[in-house]
């Protein structure tokens, strides 16, 4: 049947708001800035205001032109335009023109002689690159030749936001452009290990912690301060049971002519030797004695003695070798002198006799009875004593010795046959029922072994390792201390009867805190599970360093947690937190705030309680003869116009008349003007 084409015309400033039939020719002259009229469009939208499409065209000039909203609307919207000042060629549009990137078209082909100011985007080299000049790289680049790079170079300018990876290895020295200025790391960010296989110079060092496999020094170690030792210190040219002595310039050294076996002190190799059990001293030289000296029992001397001061005796003298007394002897007991003795003063005897001069004995001398020296005594050489009495010192205290090797004691040196006794009584030891007691702090610089039940009313410090075989109750607090305490826990199972659990509870506090795992598949921390508290979140941490956060359920008061409903599918209501959203599920039909939009999961059926409205124009036909017109029947279900094509002539279009509101089929199209 015969159609009636019919156009519209008029300015273009007058387009925004003219109305077209679908097909029809609107022709607008004029000017948008520096850009001329004509135009052509074809109207696409009935009723709709400025719902044009411009014909295919390139327009030109200096400058792309702004397109306002209120002035020509969108009609212009998709027309190409050329820009000559900056030689670039737009798609115009009123809610920005688009530069269109023709870098595809050289791509694969060769350019000789481009200057390139500016690169954006990302940004492949295959060869060899030279860059003389200034060059702004706003994306990525890959450069697989060889790359020279000349002047200045900065590679990124955020010190937290762009990082540096390299993945090849450094085939040059790294030499800084000033002496002592750049750093090499920070405090807060460190770098890791240090593999150093040369000689190291550092000024100064500061080392938080030192752990050594093995320490081995081939030259001197001097430590100007003071050095301490919390565990064992061994030294190779020492030799067991020696005695270590200050040798010259205070270095540490032994003699196999001073040593100790655990019970037995020998100096001399075994000439002079001092039981610990027994307490017995023995010489095998002679013994000189220059003070006064009082004996309370036998005294035996084998060998050649000299005494040069007074000495009383209140027991049985023995002497089998010669003896030499330049002072007097008194001996209040029996005196037996098997060998040659030299008496240069008085010799008194008690029991028997008493010879008030000097006396000279070169020969044997034997006293039966008691003898007593009423000045010095002297013995040059070994004395045996079967026991001694010296008058100056006080019963229970222990006898030590003094200026010029005299026999001295202390009032805080004492024991009574059940009791050693220190310092006033400040550290005791029982020898009844074995019991050590100590007024001040106990210091223990090696391994200590306790089989019985021990009560510490005091501090204890402990510089050294400590073995506990059995149970360990603690009624107070445990603290640990150091600046990097390791508690290791080997057991099956660890009962904790306390309610709450606190970490990092020590100032300063660390950022995260929390539990790290290990397994028997890795060689380090395989998990953790650690608290923010800077973004307060619980997050779970891989072996890898990669974390989440852990997700909990929407905040509340404490103790009054907000809980999911059953059947509800949850949302985000925070960042690290879910709650009830208004989709639901039962497993028959997913629902959306209650019944405003349901799906039946057996048949699919959908129900959408409100209107349906399309916020876009549509898509266009797919040029397939596929599209179908939609409607709703008597029972509110949608459906639609079936598009098979057929050869039955077309005597009426289906079009939208605004005067009715109304879409009807007609044979006619209506036209005119807009202006």
């Amino acid at each position: 049947m015969a159609q009636i084409i019919k156009h519209r015309r008029g300015s273009i400033d007058a387009l925004s708001g003219a109305t077209a039939k679908k097909g029809e020719l609107v022709m607008a002259t004029g000017s948008v800035g520096n850009m001329q009229g004509p135009w052509i469009f074809v109207g696409e939208t009935e009723g709709s205001a400025g719902a044009f499409r411009g014909l295919s065209k390139i327009y030109q000039g200096t400058t792309a032109p702004d397109l306002t909203v209120g002035t020509w609307g969108s009609t212009l919207n998709g027309t190409p335009f050329y820009g000559s000042t900056n030689q670039s060629l737009h798609i115009l549009s009123n809610a920005g023109n688009t530069v269109m990137d023709l870098t595809g078209n050289i791509e694969g082909n060769v350019i000789n002689s481009v200057t390139i100011n500016t690169l954006s985007g990302n940004t492949n080299l295959i060869g060899d690159l030279l860059i003389t000049g200034n060059t702004f790289q706003t994306g990525s680049i890959t450069l697989t030749g060889d790359v020279t790079l000349r002047g200045n170079i900065n590679i990124g300018d955020n010190l937290t936001g762009d990082t540096v990876t390299l993945n090849g290895e450094i085939s040059s020295s790294l030499i800084p452009a000033e002496n002592n200025t750049f750093d090499l790391g920070s405090t807060t960010n460190a770098w890791k290990d240090l593999y150093v296989s040369g000689t190291a110079y550092v000024e100064n060092i500061n080392i938080g912690q030192v752990s050594l496999t093995n320490l081995a020094l081939p030259g001197n170690l001097t430590v100007s301060g003071t050095t301490t030792l919390s565990g064992s210190v061994f030294i190779e040219d020492l030799t067991d049971n020696r005695i270590v002595i200050a040798g010259s310039g205070g270095q540490l050294e032994d003699d196999v002519n001073f040593t100790f076996n655990g019970t037995q002190l020998n100096i001399g190799q075994g000439k002079f030797t001092i039981q610990q059990g027994s307490g017995n001293i023995n010489t095998l030289g002679t013994l000189n004695v220059s003070g006064a000296t009082i004996l309370q029992n036998t005294l035996t001397v084998d060998g050649a003695s000299e005494l040069k001061g007074a000495v009383g005796m209140n027991s049985t003298l023995d002497v089998t070798g010669s003896a030499n007394l330049k002072n007097n002897l008194s001996v209040s007991g029996t005196t037996n002198v098997v060998g040659a003795t030299t008496l240069q003063n008085t010799l008194t005897v008690n029991s028997t006799s008493e010879l008030k001069g000097a006396v000279g004995i070169n020969s044997t001398l034997d006293v039966t009875g008691s003898a007593q020296f009423k000045s010095t005594i002297n013995v040059d050489g070994e004395a045996t004593l079967a026991s001694a009495t010296v008058e100056d010192l006080t019963q229970d205290r222990i006898v030590t010795v003094g200026a010029g090797g005299s026999l001295i004691d202390s009032s805080g040196f004492t024991y009574n046959g059940s009791l050693f006794k220190i310092g006033d009584g400040k550290f005791e030891v029982d020898t009844n029922d074995g019991d050590i007691r100590t007024s001040g702090s106990l210091t223990i610089q090696n391994g200590i072994t306790i089989n019985g039940n021990q009560t510490i009313n005091g501090a204890l410090t402990v510089t050294g390792n400590t073995i506990i075989n059995s149970n360990l109750y603690v009624s107070g607090n445990v603290e640990f201390l150091a600046t990097s305490s390791y508690v290791h826990i080997s057991s099956s199972i660890v009962e904790l009867d306390d309610n709450i659990i606190r970490l990092n509870a020590y100032s300063p506090f660390e950022r995260y805190a929390g539990f790290e795992v290990m397994d028997s598949g890795s060689s380090g921390v395989s998990g953790s599970i650690l608290w923010d508290s800077l973004n307060d979140y619980w997050m779970f941490v891989s072996g890898s360093g990669q974390s989440s956060k852990i997700i909990g359920t929407t905040t509340g008061a404490y103790g009054s947690e907000v809980s999911l409903t059953s059947n509800t599918i949850p949302k985000a209501t925070g960042t690290n937190t879910i709650g009830d959203s208004l989709l639901t599920d039962n497993a028959t039909t997913l629902a959306y705030n209650t019944n405003k939009f349901t799906v039946t999961s057996s048949n699919g059926a959908t129900l959408i309680a409100g209107n349906v409205t399309l916020s876009a124009s549509g898509g266009s036909d797919g040029g397939a003869n596929s599209s179908a017109i939609v409607f709703r029947n008597s029972s509110n279900v949608l459906g639609y116009v079936p598009t098979a094509v057929s050869t039955v002539e077309t005597n009426g279009l289906l079009g939208y008349r605004p005067s009715s509101g109304q879409l009807i089929f007609s044979d006619l199209i209506d036209g005119g003007t807009y202006d």
